[in-house]
């Protein structure tokens, strides 16, 4: 994956980055080291406040679990306070503009906390670097893990009233790195230290202790976890001694990290560290002062060089419209960069199914089934094969088109939002009252919906008018249409076959999503469709057959479509219902039924998904 630099801003010993959702919309933070300002931006990196102009020593910033315009963050940390004066403060933004900051914890020597949840019980973990210092590199001291129960409200906490803290491990050292991930549904925090690499998972039961395991016993800087290999299991990446030169790759192999991979050269002064999908983004701020990415092809590490001679303190990575960005606190030069990198479009089809679980999820109802299905086919047509413009949604040359499965409005939701014609933000209002987005399309109110869709079997109807349309004005636009197994037993879909095949529509492609299960059942039960190819070719169109979570098969069947002269073309699509969410796969209760808390957090666990 290759980066191009876009934008960059100025800030004076750049440090700590983090994503908050503000007025409703998803931003980035970027706070200084030393006594300098706190930046927020907005997701094109330009500024939209700023948060504080001092006193700086921000290490970490954290976001408030389903809080807008509200995070944590260290404050005090470094020179000239030396940690001593360090504290995690409530950062909270005001009616009048401004924004209040009030301290949660005087905690000295604070570096790395962040907020992890189990069971809906949030936890504050914090690790401090050393628990005292008689002089500036005194580490005599050594560190510990601190943990306390978060409150939902945070307003009654200030200098005089602050939060109280149990230490969960002592004895740990330089405790510089830190990973949150998810498993089985909760959250779990690792360390890393001078003293090995220790793995914090939440109790299950609030009253219960943290459970504390040792995953190496030797000296580690900062850490991240990704699945390299895309074997299921998340290799550990690992930056050592502390700030040191060596960079280092573990994987797990009987339930021990072994070690399988070293980088040739030195990295130093290593620090930033952040995990892309199967990717790390790493940077250094000695030497060559490089930020590179780090990658897995057929068992061989590569890496390639992203920017050189900046320095980077830490790194971050977020989606945006269908594209990869990186945002880096370049300290050695006092620059905020942004670079940017088109995304793979088998992450694209995943970013949309972390959409498809958010916006159920928080409607509590909604379509995940037939909606995770059809994302594959969604990411070819939106993100390659259609010609469509976010800025120009209204374009009369503009490819057409229709998913007459209504109800599985998520998916289409989900690829509009990705591909940048609305904020992604707003997929979390599905089917609120008051919301745009609602159960099923509507072309007046929503950006990019070419047709109002809900009652089976119209879709295809539609799509044919529009492409008829297109013969007629001798337009080159094309039509496409998604609809479902179930939904070819109404008769109308038929009817609308025959006028495809009868008026040679060519310029329309048919995509049927054969998942095998509809609302009452398997559909060989409930009334079997039989050969759905044999069927639409007896009907005139040119028939294919393909798996319909296969790219490249989706890619050729496009391409054949457009080759194809005389007749529509229908895609019958051999698909997974709930596909990327093992608990849902092929099971007939997720047609229309939300995930719960638990089924939530597994799914966005299991999609490499962030939870808001």
């Amino acid at each position: 994956m290759k980066f191009q630099k876009i934008k960059t801003h100025p800030l004076n010993k750049c440090y700590s980055i983090s994503q908050i959702s503000h007025k409703g919309e998803e931003c980035i933070l970027v706070a200084a080291e030393k006594q300098d300002e706190c930046f927020l931006f907005d997701l094109e990196g330009n500024l939209k406040d700023t948060i504080w102009d001092g006193p700086g020593g921000t290490m970490s910033m954290v976001r408030i679990p389903n809080k807008d315009s509200m995070f944590l963050a260290t404050h005090k940390f470094y020179s000239p306070n030396d940690s001593k004066e360090s504290k995690i403060v409530v950062v909270t933004y005001k009616a009048d503009g401004d924004w209040d900051i009030q301290t949660l914890v005087d905690l000295p020597h604070v570096h790395r906390f962040d907020i992890i949840s189990r069971n809906g019980v949030n936890y504050l973990f914090a690790a401090t670097l050393c628990s005292g210092r008689d002089f500036k590199d005194d580490w005599a001291h050594k560190g510990k893990v601190y943990v306390a129960k978060l409150p939902d409200d945070l307003s009654g906490y200030n200098q005089n009233n602050q939060l109280k803290l149990n230490v969960i491990k002592d004895e740990l050292l330089k405790n510089h790195g830190y990973f949150k991930g998810q498993q089985n549904g909760h959250g779990y925090s690792v360390i890393a230290a001078e003293d090995g690499v220790f793995k914090f998972v939440p109790p299950a039961d609030e009253n219960g202790e943290f459970e504390i395991t040792q995953l190496l016993d030797t000296p580690a800087s900062d850490i991240t976890f990704l699945d390299f290999d895309q074997d299921g299991d998340l290799e550990m990446v690992v930056f050592s001694p502390f700030h040191g030169e060596n960079l280092d790759v573990y994987k797990l192999k009987d339930g021990k990290y072994e070690h399988v991979y070293k980088h040739p050269k030195p990295f130093e002064f290593s620090h930033a560290l952040w995990p892309v999908n199967n990717m790390a983004i790493l940077g250094h701020r000695q030497g060559a002062q490089e930020l590179i990415s780090l990658a897995c092809e057929n068992g061989t590490f590569k890496f390639d060089v992203i920017d050189k001679g900046v320095g980077p303190a830490n790194v971050y990575s977020y989606l945006k419209g269908g594209q990869r960005y990186v945002v880096s606190a370049n300290r050695e030069t006092d620059e905020i960069a942004w670079y940017k990198a088109e995304m793979p479009l088998d992450e694209i089809a995943n970013e949309m199914r972390k959409c498809v679980i958010e916006g159920v999820y928080r409607a509590k109802s909604g379509h995940p089934g037939g909606s995770l299905s059809i994302c594959d086919i969604l990411a070819v047509l939106f993100f390659e094969q259609m010609n469509i413009d976010p800025k120009n949604p209204k374009n009369p040359d503009r490819d057409r088109f229709v998913l007459s499965k209504g109800h599985a409005a998520p998916a289409l939701y989900s690829a509009l939002a990705t591909r940048g014609f609305f904020p992604a933000s707003d997929i979390k209002t599905l089917r609120n009252i008051d919301s745009y987005l609602q159960g099923h399309p509507c072309m007046n109110k929503i950006p990019g919906v070419d047709m109002s869709t809900g009652s089976l079997g119209q879709g295809l109807s539609a799509a044919n008018g529009m492409a008829m349309i297109a013969k007629h004005d001798k337009k080159d636009f094309r039509v496409y249409v998604v609809c479902g197994d179930g939904e070819i037993q109404e008769g109308q879909i038929w009817e609308a076959a025959m006028t495809a095949a009868h008026y040679k529509l060519d310029n329309l492609t048919l995509f049927v999503d054969v998942n095998g299960l509809q609302i009452d059942g398997p559909t060989t039960e409930v009334m079997g469709v039989g050969d759905v190819a044999k069927k639409f070719d007896a009907f005139g169109f040119n028939a294919i057959s393909i798996d319909g979570h296969d790219l490249d098969q989706i890619r050729q069947a496009i391409e054949t479509a457009k080759q194809t002269k005389g007749k529509p073309t229908a895609v019958i699509c051999n698909t997974t219902k709930g596909k990327g969410v093992s608990y849902m796969e092929n099971q007939l209760g997720f047609h229309g039924a939300a995930p719960n808390d638990k089924q939530y957090e597994i799914a966005m666990e299991e999609l490499g998904g962030f939870k808001s």
